[in-house]
């Protein structure tokens, strides 16, 4: 094998990009810079640092109280949304259910109603005549969070583990099934 000054001006390349890459950017917003990136000798995320946010999380909207509502809120946390709307036969079948799992659950997941297709009356009969007052109804009025989670009826599930990952569900869960994805979701 010959070794020279090719070699050596090879060597010396890679040792300056490793430098460089390790040195990171001046810039904090730049994914890898040294200053907001999270550091590995602690393990992620700092405790002061708020958790990163999923695309299907990133929406604005009024609860069916008329309250704002930010899905932001849901990060960093377990948390099932319901994907429902106030005529469906299937959601007001099923109501009870949900109503049962987040009073079993909801101190350690939180639960939220994604009601869809009806108008701000409906929705807030619906929950008030299926007894749901217990949690967050968060209004999807022009259908951009049903279609950010995949769902396109009613009713669905969205299970959102504390590290951000999220499985839609689509169709009805009955009771035991929901309160297995539960479980699963609370071990997490």
């Amino acid at each position: 094998m010959r070794t020279g000054k090719p070699v050596a001006v090879l060597a010396a390349s890679a040792a300056a990009l490793l430098v460089l890459a390790a040195c990171g950017s001046d810039d904090p917003a730049e994914p890898g810079s040294g200053a907001g990136a999270p550091s590995s000798a602690t393990g992620g995320t700092q405790p002061d640092e708020q958790p990163q946010v999923p695309a299907e999380l990133d929406f604005s909207t009024t609860t069916v109280t008329g309250e704002d509502f930010e899905g932001a809120s849901l990060a960093g946390s377990p948390a099932v949304l319901w994907f429902w709307a106030p005529w469906c036969a299937v959601c007001a079948g099923e109501a009870a259910g949900v109503r049962a799992a987040q009073e079993e659950w909801g101190e350690q997941i939180t639960f939220v109603g994604i009601p869809g297709k009806g108008s701000p009356e409906d929705d807030l009969k619906f929950v008030t005549d299926h007894h749901l007052d217990g949690f967050e109804h968060a209004r999807d009025t022009d259908g951009l969070v049903w279609s950010g989670f995949g769902v396109v009826s009613q009713p669905a599930f969205a299970f959102l583990d504390a590290d951000g990952s999220i499985e839609t569900v689509p169709g009805a869960l009955d009771e035991a099934e929901l309160d297995a994805r539960l479980a699963a979701l609370a071990e997490g």
